[in-house]
């Protein structure tokens, strides 16, 4: 009595006798070296974990660690599930691993989480590497004594200049407010913020009355700030007001940028005399002859007695619309003045009125 032999091969087959084989994991090192599959996976793992660290603490804070430590034992927990798969030899990438181990709906969702850190660790790494390729370069830079530490804005390219300005009147309620986010192209404007930096104007709407003018100024890459407080009084209609010595500054020099304005009226530039517009500077260095303008309303040149502390010479006085542009020259010694004083007192009446601003000698 004969058998037919049974052909384990062909009956675990599927049908048309073409067995399965499988290939154990050491044996798939022939297909790749195993440096090159350590660079693929160490690429994609560089590229997230050099960068992770500081992007979480900057939005997170000082718990930050705290947050990737919970990512990591989670992500442990993912790995135990992959390296099944993978000792496996389960055909296909996460959907099928997932799918095969959690079900259909995971495994959608898994493959569009995959994809969306696609698309953002790209633009993030690219960034992240020009980061680090700019940290190298300044580094070899001072080295090399060849240029000072790079700043952020020097490595991106821009500057992201935020520009705070509010009017608080004497019971501190904020009466007006300009602010301003302006992105510059260091690229272009280097130059000039080197050789000087940034002169912004605005114009505030603004009852009579005292105010205290705040201003910041924040630079949103390198997180520098300034501050400054200035005590400005608006007259009423009628009453002589007299401006802060308004010292000229050269114009080529400065990057100008123009503001916002709350003035239903439109007011045109204000620093202009005779004709010709002029910068004012805000701090005010003697190592020369300099001119400065005072500007006071409701009182013509006739109408007035002018005495500026020290004695400075008289170069114009002009009317305007609303009263006089006085223009003077600061040539004397003043080796020991730390400030400039100009009163100005209206013919007839015995009150005056004094404006001032430091000086620095050089």
């Amino acid at each position: 009595m004969s058998s037919t032999p049974t052909n384990p091969v062909a009956k675990g087959g599927r049908g048309n006798g073409i067995p399965r084989v499988i290939v154990a994991t050491t044996a798939l090192l022939t297909f790749i070296s195993f440096w090159r599959a350590a660079a693929i996976v160490l690429n994609d793992l560089a590229s997230s974990a050099y960068y992770a660290g500081g992007e979480a603490e900057g939005y997170i804070g000082k718990t930050a660690p705290w947050f990737i430590l919970g990512i990591m034992l989670f992500s442990y927990a993912v790995r135990a599930v992959y390296v099944e798969s993978c000792s496996m030899f389960v055909r296909g990438g996460v959907y099928r691993a997932v799918k095969q181990s959690l079900g259909g709906a995971l495994a959608k969702f898994s493959v569009s989480a995959l994809m969306f850190d696609y698309i953002l660790t790209g633009p993030i790494s690219g960034v992240s590497a020009g980061q680090y390729l700019g940290g190298l370069l300044s580094d070899l830079s001072q080295q090399a004594h060849l240029s000072g530490p790079f700043s952020e804005t020097t490595v991106a390219g821009i500057a992201t200049t935020e520009i705070f300005v509010y009017a608080f009147d004497d019971t501190g309620l904020v009466r007006d407010t300009l602010i301003e986010r302006v992105s510059l192209d260091m690229a272009k404007v280097a130059g000039k913020l080197k050789g000087s930096g940034i002169k912004y104007y605005g114009t505030m709407s603004l009852p009579a009355g005292n105010y205290a003018i705040k201003s910041l100024v924040r630079v949103k890459e390198t997180e520098t700030r300034g501050f400054s407080r200035r005590d400005v009084v608006v007259p009423s209609d009628g009453d002589v007001a007299v401006s802060q010595p308004l010292f000229v500054e050269e114009a080529r020099r400065w990057l100008m940028i123009k503001g916002g304005t709350h003035d239903k009226t439109q007011a045109p530039y204000p620093f202009e005399v005779d004709g010709q517009p002029f910068i004012p500077s805000a701090a005010v260095s003697l190592s020369e002859p300099r001119k400065f303008v005072v500007f006071v309303q409701n009182a013509t040149p006739e109408e007035m007695t002018v005495d500026t502390n020290p004695k400075s010479k008289v170069v114009s006085q002009l009317k305007s619309a609303g009263g006089s542009k006085l223009v003077f020259e600061l040539d004397g010694p003043v080796a020991t003045a730390s400030t400039l004083n100009v009163t100005v007192k209206k013919k007839g009446s015995a009150a005056e009125q004094t404006s001032s601003v430091p000086l620095i000698i050089q």
